[in-house]
């Protein structure tokens, strides 16, 4: 027996024999109330269905959740047909690199600070120049959920491209994932994250 695991808003996968599908808030939820013995090292294999393992970076505790299921076969895949597999090995590398990430948090917020300082001070100095609003707008999006089809930010972030062209010329789009309802004469450029995020 298996069980595939699904995070986040994507659609479970077809059905096969021998599998056993439930989201991750679900799994999460048998945890939480004690009912996850009856799951405990019973499976073959456990599987999470991601939306990119590319950019599935931060899988540790993910990782754990399926050892939970299955103690050895354990892999991440994703709809595009990629996968990886989660060794006990890796799971410790991971744990270690969490460590790591974990003490350098301080310095990564002064660097963003720093950062945010020095284009803050780039901004006093054009403010007093004007803003040409001939050229052709960007509309840059990027974020760490993928999978959205509707909602509220799909919503506005499709009603402001898709007539943002009635004001002026067309706009690009460069975004880290696709939103469905826009229209598809748009220019869109895909952003891959950095795995570090």
């Amino acid at each position: 027996m298996k069980i595939t695991l699904i995070k986040g808003f994507l659609p479970a996968p077809p059905h096969e024999d021998g599998v056993r599908t439930m989201t991750v808030k679900e799994a999460v939820k048998e945890l939480l109330s004690h009912r996850i013995f009856s799951h405990l090292f019973r499976y073959q294999e456990a599987r999470l269905l991601v939306s990119h393992v590319r950019f599935f970076s931060k899988p540790l505790l993910s990782g754990f959740l399926l050892k939970l299921f299955a103690l050895n076969n354990t892999l991440f895949f994703s709809p595009d047909g990629t996968s990886r597999r989660m060794t006990w090995g890796g799971l410790l590398k991971k744990t270690g690199r969490f460590l790591v990430e974990l003490a350098q948090i301080p310095l990564i917020l002064f660097r963003i600070k720093r950062e945010l300082n020095r284009l803050e001070a780039m901004t006093d100095k054009a403010s007093n120049s004007k803003v040409d609003f001939s050229g052709q707008p960007s509309y840059l999006r990027t974020d760490l959920f993928f999978g959205f089809r509707a909602g509220g930010e799909v919503g506005h972030i499709a009603g402001v491209l898709n007539n943002l062209g009635h004001f002026g010329p067309a706009p690009v789009f460069l975004t880290s994932s696709v939103i469905p309802t826009t229209n598809p004469e748009i220019e869109t450029i895909p952003i891959e994250p950095s795995a570090k995020f």
